[in-house]
């Protein structure tokens, strides 16, 4: 493939992510809860949107997909104290991918981290937020293909990570 096309096609994809679709997010959504004691976290999240639901087997968290099962959401409890601070945990996270990753925001706190990329190989968008506590720390990932720009920006909005106080 000519070099400048590959280099066009990669720097179009998040304005192609982020505008196209955009409309179909406006659909009101029915809200599905689920909690966990032994990590003392909540979520709520558009249960229209992620009907297939799945515990983890180890008690940590949960996984949520759609009707067709290419796009997903994972909330769960990772344990033992974060060694790392939140940006390097994210780096980290970030060269677990083999291909061209562009990041398309990202915000860093003391104890927290958020960020929305793009896995321009696979065609798939991602987005993460992470709450570091003493003994764990909580992990959301959404992973949406491409062509579903609308759905990425939904879930950002509609997956909540609520913690017991």
């Amino acid at each position: 493939m000519n070099p400048i096309l590959t280099y066009t096609i990669i720097l179009s994809l998040p304005v192609l992510f982020l505008t196209s679709g955009y409309e179909k997010s406006q659909t009101p959504l029915t809200v599905g809860q689920y909690c966990n004691s032994t990590y003392n976290f909540c979520v709520k999240y558009p249960e229209s949107l992620l009907p297939v639901r799945k515990l983890l087997p180890d008690d940590s968290g949960i996984v949520l997909r759609t009707e067709d099962e290419l796009s997903e959401v994972r909330v769960s409890a990772v344990p033992g104290a974060p060694a790392i601070a939140p940006q390097a945990l994210f780096e980290a996270a970030l060269k677990k991918f083999s291909g061209e990753v562009t990041v398309i925001s990202s915000a860093f706190g003391d104890d927290y981290y958020e960020a929305y990329f793009l896995d321009a190989g696979a065609g798939t968008g991602y987005f993460h937020r992470v709450f570091y506590f003493p003994r764990h720390y909580i992990r959301l990932v959404a992973r949406v293909p491409v062509s579903r720009p609308w759905l990425i920006e939904r879930l950002k909005e509609d997956v909540i990570v609520q913690f017991d106080k």
